[in-house]
């Protein structure tokens, strides 16, 4: 924490005020070093001790002098093999760890030192001991701190008045606690610290210490050398050869810390290259110094920037952000002579394009202009481009050369008045156009080898589209959209995109180029069906703002069908009002809808050709085409579903068979395939009773109330109601033209002699009419 003062003269070899060496480092007489080189003795004379104190204190002054020797120009005095060099024949030291030091001196001169004093010896005895920490009790001490300092003096000193001051002006008295002094300075900034102090009136060592913080100035005198060249003070830049070793030296910062909170940042050009704690063991052998050295080789051609950042880590992990101060620069040319110019190593750090009365805006990645349409590029300049005409800049355009810049001109200049280059381009032809630009500089020779590169990395890059003056559209219709042939049964529908190019004012579709279907936009997309087509060749014209695009030729084929193979599977039956189930058999009342269910076929085609034909073995058939849609409302899910009425009395068996219309017509023995599994319903019927024909219709549906002709002559409704109509004949029958899931009317029944055969209570669902669907969305592939 303490240093030893010194007076000093800087003479030729000498870079640093006090050069220390180990006490096992030392060498005879006849050799030693200076500055880290062999100098050979001299005839100078050992210097005798004038005033050499047997007894001391630490942090008090030791005045020490010896006899002056004729023709030294700087005195060497060894004190427990630490070195330091004085200009007069005198010393003052402040010893800051007590024991028995052992000193010597011997005078020196340019070309050697001569020969050693007696060995002399001081008892260096504790005069006090300190202790600094903030509030806390930690030793180490933040931007902000409160700073606490306890001082304890040897008993020697009994109850002395102790004085301290952080400016040497205003003094302040210590507050002596149970043996020991207590000093408060307060919250502190950060920085270095030197607190003055006084001990019975006596001038003693200062207290150093240091508030951690992020420093705000730059490390001390950085400077470069090559690795077998001496120390220049302040030197900037230096010339190495590829795979030379080269070093930076700096002078620690006062206000860094102590590691691990203190530390010092390299970067090469811009990047990070380490954290540095201290000095290498081998570079404090090689300079003997208290300076910082850190050594680096590069194999590639450049211009190299490297920084130095004096830190203090603020938190748990490093920031070099928050924990550093400002970084001082040197250059490496490695490979060049210094003053050559070199290939920029860093892209722009600004790109951007825009139009005329647009912001410069780097964020932006894209930007869309008219052909013949002016837009401007923008950059920020580099600090690594060499001045016109040794440096410029290439502006890149789709990965190739689109020219060169050396400067802005002055229109551009006056329209924008900024520090940025800026150059204006444009283009007739629509497309794509992607710009970068490329810092250069003209490298004529490196070592005598002509420049492979002279350009640096490309910068960001900015889209530039040029739009088309027509509208720029995707056009795909049912057989692209599906990537097969289009067949007669798809619904054929055509959409259109707008992908880019003019605004779309009007947009139309024709099959002919006749008859043309104006489109709508819908969710970005414009669409149109023109439902099946008949087999033929076809040509599809597009409209758009009332100019026709070329057609696009299509043709329509005839489904491929055939006679299928498979019978249909999972037939089943249920009553109306049941469950869908495997049931193979039912029984019904007259009068009762049931419901035949099986899975479409695979092997049926979509409308027009694919059909199921339902056959009784009482000889009907029936063709079925679609569920229909109150049974699709009814059930939601993916089988086929047929409802029959059960209108007679006896017991009938049914199957389902998958067909393909083959011809023009169809024709069942031709186009169906193997029957089903057959189905088993049978009516049952009550003694006496009245019953709808069907307890199911549909709104509009016309359905007549039927009795037991042999007991039931004639009905009326005990309630009237106006969708009851009843013929001359007696014949009862009702329609109703609102949906209803249950509708109940009374009857009252008479039998031929006209006697009263009792009440009957009748119920009707009505469902709302729901329009047909096609069999294909039926189909299950």
């Amino acid at each position: 924490m303490f240093k030893v003062l010194g007076y000093v003269l800087l003479i030729g070899v000498l870079f640093f005020a006090a050069l220390p060496a180990r006490a096992d480092s030392w060498l005879p007489n006849m050799v030693h070093y200076i500055n880290g080189q062999v100098i050979a003795p001299t005839n100078l004379a050992a210097p005798n001790w004038d005033a050499m104190p047997a007894e001391t204190t630490t942090e008090l002054a030791t005045h020490l002098r010896w006899s002056a020797v004729p023709g030294a120009s700087v005195y060497e005095l060894w004190s427990n093999g630490s070195k330091t060099l004085f200009s007069n024949a005198a010393a003052v030291l402040h010893y800051t760890q007590a024991g028995l030091k052992q000193i010597k001196v011997r005078a020196c001169r340019q070309d050697g030192c001569g020969a050693f004093s007696e060995l002399a010896q001081i008892n260096v005895a504790t005069l006090m001991t300190s202790k600094i920490t903030n509030a806390n009790g930690q030793a180490l001490l933040f931007d902000g701190d409160e700073v606490l300092i306890g001082l304890n003096l040897a008993d020697i000193q009994g109850d002395s008045l102790v004085e301290y001051s952080l400016d040497g002006i205003s003094w302040h008295t210590a507050i002596q606690e149970n043996g020991q002094y207590q000093i408060g300075l307060g919250s502190l900034g950060s920085n270095a610290y030197s607190l003055k102090l006084k001990v019975a009136g006596q001038d003693v060592s200062p207290l150093q210490f240091v508030v951690a913080g992020q420093p705000s100035l730059e490390v001390y005198e950085l400077s470069v050398s090559n690795w077998d060249d001496p120390i220049q003070p302040f030197n900037q830049a230096v010339s190495t050869p590829l795979g030379g070793k080269f070093v930076l030296h700096w002078q620690p910062s006062p206000v860094v810390a102590e590691a691990p909170i203190g530390y010092y940042r390299v970067y090469r050009n811009g990047q990070p290259r380490g954290v540095h704690f201290g000095v290498a063991g081998y570079l404090k052998h090689k300079y003997q110094d208290n300076a910082f050295h850190v050594d680096y080789s590069l194999d590639e051609v450049g211009k190299m920037t490297f920084s130095v950042r004096a830190c203090n880590r603020m938190g748990e992990q490093f920031n070099d952000e928050v924990d550093c101060g400002p970084a001082a620069q040197v250059w490496v040319y490695s490979g060049l002579d210094i003053g050559s110019p070199v290939a920029p190593s860093m892209p722009v750090s600004m790109f951007a394009a825009s139009k005329y009365g647009q912001p410069i805006d780097d964020s932006l990645d894209e930007i869309t202009v008219e052909p013949g349409e002016t837009f401007y590029l923008h950059w920020a300049t580099s600090n690594e481009v060499e001045p016109p005409t040794r440096g410029f800049y290439r502006i890149v355009k789709n990965g190739r050369s689109g020219g060169f810049v050396f400067g802005t001109v002055p229109y551009l200049k006056r329209r924008f008045n900024d520090d940025l280059f800026h150059v204006d381009r444009a283009l007739d032809e629509p497309g794509d156009y992607v710009y970068g630009i490329r810092p250069c500089n003209r490298i004529d020779e490196i070592d005598g080898v002509p420049a492979q590169e002279e350009c640096g990395p490309v910068s960001r890059t900015v889209k530039v589209k040029v739009a088309s003056a027509e509208p720029e559209l995707d056009i795909q219709h049912t057989g692209t959209l599906q990537s097969r042939q289009v067949w007669d049964t798809d619904n054929f529908t055509v959409q259109v995109q707008h992908t880019g190019g003019a605004a779309v004012q009007s947009l139309a579709v024709s099959l002919d180029g006749t008859t043309w279907v104006n489109l709508n936009q819908v969710g970005g997309e414009y669409s149109h069906s023109f439902q099946r087509l008949v087999p033929g060749n076809y040509q599809l014209y597009v409209r758009a703002n009332n100019k026709v695009l070329t057609p696009l030729a299509f043709d329509v084929i005839r489904y491929p069908t055939q006679r299928p193979a498979q019978a249909v599977s999972a037939l089943s039956i249920s009553l109306w009002d049941g469950p869908v189930g495997a049931a193979k058999s039912v029984q019904a009342n007259l009068g009762d809808k049931v419901v035949l269910h099986w899975r479409g076929s695979t092997q049926v085609a979509p409308q027009p050709y694919g059909y199921y034909q339902l056959m009784a073995d009482n000889g009907t058939e029936t063709i079925i085409v679609a569920t229909a849609p109150q049974l699709q409302q009814k059930y939601q899910d993916d089988l086929f579903h047929f409802d029959k009425l059960v209108v007679g009395s006896g017991r009938l068996s049914y199957q389902i068979a998958a067909c393909n219309r083959l011809a023009e017509v169809r024709n069942p023995l031709a186009d169906c395939g193997p029957g089903s599994e057959a189905i088993v319903f049978a009516d049952m019927h009550d003694s006496m009773g009245v019953r709808w024909a069907s307890a199911h219709i549909v709104v509009g549906e016309t359905v007549d109330l039927h009795w037991n002709a042999e007991q039931i002559s004639r009905c009326e409704p005990t309630t009237p109601n106006d969708a009851i109509k009843i013929a001359p004949n007696g014949q009862v029958s009702a329609r109703f033209f609102r949906p209803s899931p249950n509708i109940t009317t009374g009857w009252r029944c008479y039998n031929l002699a006209g006697e009263d055969m009792g009440e009957f209570s009748v119920t009707l669902s009505v469902e709302k009419l729901l329009a047909p669907q096609s069999l294909r969305k039926q189909r299950v592939n």
